[in-house]
């Protein structure tokens, strides 16, 4: 089966505009930096009320505001677009399996394949490879607006940043075999379900009611091991860019204090 190209159709202009909306987005964080430290220095020497610095730090928030406002919008549309041609792979894949195949698969897991994969699927590409896209971008910018400032401040602030990174990487390597065993796991209790219902009036006339309403809940806690397992990774994933953020501003504090840095700086 041939997955649908990341850059098929008009994808590929969501992708650039998304891409060139994280440039000016970086472009505008930077000169953020640099008005801020303007207004730090007259603060601190009496000197020119800073105008223009002010005006920069007025203007961009609401620039940035529409920046992200955009960028989330395409990047829904671009999700929504890579689910449907997913789906229609999907589908085609279904239809030329033949048909000794196709029924070793079941209703509940084929049902799960069109509905939560292909959520997962457009979350990725929707949210997931936008923000990468933005992070690759942003990320270098801000290393070299801090190297610009000191270059101790870069390092201060980059250490912890890809020190997180490494950990990002190691948490995320399980995920796809979290998320695999989750999947059929709900794959499991979907069949269970289905199967059970169709047949509840005559396992209810056989006396086998409770019987099968324990199986149903071993497999429910089954997958709901599963789902807090993938969630515990995610959350910790989740969690990490705010530690990061946090000791690389801490870091760059220490740095300021020790080297006796001006205010501006």
């Amino acid at each position: 089966m041939q997955l649908p190209l990341l850059l098929g159709g008009s994808r590929r202009r969501d992708i650039a505009l998304v891409a060139a909306l994280g440039v000016f987005q970086a472009t505008l964080l930077m000169g953020t930096a640099f008005a801020t430290r303007s207004v730090f220095t007259a603060i601190s020497s009496d000197g020119e009320f800073p105008t223009a610095a002010l005006g920069v730090l007025v203007a961009v928030p609401i620039l940035l505001a529409m920046c992200q406002a955009l960028a989330r919008i395409r990047a829904e549309a671009l999700g929504q677009s890579y689910a449907i041609e997913l789906r229609r792979v999907l589908f085609r894949a279904i239809s030329d399996l033949p048909p000794d195949q196709r029924d070793r698969y079941r209703l509940g897991g084929l049902s799960l394949r069109f509905v939560g994969d292909l959520t997962a699927a457009r979350s990725w590409v929707g949210l997931g490879l936008t923000r990468l896209i933005s992070g690759v971008i942003v990320l270098p910018a801000a290393f070299a607006c801090l190297w610009i400032l000191n270059p101790m401040l870069a390092v201060a602030g980059i250490a912890p940043i890809m020190l997180s990174l490494i950990v990002f990487v190691l948490i995320g390597i399980t995920l796809k075999k979290r998320h695999q065993v989750l999947r059929k796991g709900r794959a499991g209790v979907a069949i269970i379900a289905m199967e059970r219902i169709a047949q509840a009036r005559e396992l209810a006339l056989m006396g086998r009611t409770s019987r099968e309403l324990q199986l149903i809940d071993r497999k429910g806690e089954q997958a709901a091991g599963y789902a807090v397992s993938r969630i515990t990774a995610t959350s910790l994933l989740r969690a990490l860019p705010n530690a990061s953020l946090g000791l690389g501003g801490a870091a760059i504090m220490w740095i300021a204090l020790r080297d006796g840095l001006t205010t501006g700086e």
